[in-house]
């Protein structure tokens, strides 16, 4: 029978290679030589923290930094960016998801202005602005014009 070890540390899971990372605002990069060999020292984060970064490290640091993505940034990343994160130095970026249309829900609060949610429907539906029709857009109607007391 083998014993793995305890910790008291749950075991963190990489950022998803998709993902790409925001400095925290408040995030500093004291002198180099703070670091030696090529590393970098990382300030930042809630409570502060201070890590230090070797230079395998620093070169993912730097790739996340200049917008690559976790899975493009080198070995490492995913785990690197995770703890970046949970120490609050990057704020995690997830990828654009283009919505469908037929997946969007237009809901019209109506009380006492029934009359108005025709017209409202079909501004919905033709996209007024855009002046593109959403054929999938499922409209809500709440009472009907109804106050709430007359649904019961």
């Amino acid at each position: 029978m083998t014993s793995e070890p305890v910790t008291s540390e749950p075991v963190a899971a990489p950022l998803p290679a998709a993902f790409r990372v925001h400095c925290d605002p408040g995030l500093m990069i004291p002198a180099p030589a703070a670091a030696g060999a090529g590393g970098i020292v990382l300030l930042g984060g809630s409570p502060l923290r201070l890590m230090a970064l070797s230079a395998p490290g620093a070169r993912v640091f730097a790739a996340l930094r200049g917008g690559a993505t976790v899975g493009a940034a080198g070995p490492g990343a995913g785990l690197l960016a995770r703890r970046f994160v949970d120490a609050g130095l990057v704020h995690p970026l997830p990828p654009c998801q283009a919505t469908p249309v037929n997946a969007v829900t237009a809901v019209i609060p109506v009380r006492d202005g029934a009359g108005l949610v025709d017209g409202a429907a079909r501004a919905v539906r033709r996209g007024r602005r855009r002046r593109r029709r959403l054929p999938g857009c499922h409209l809500g109607r709440g009472h009907r014009g109804r106050r709430p007391s007359d649904s019961a």
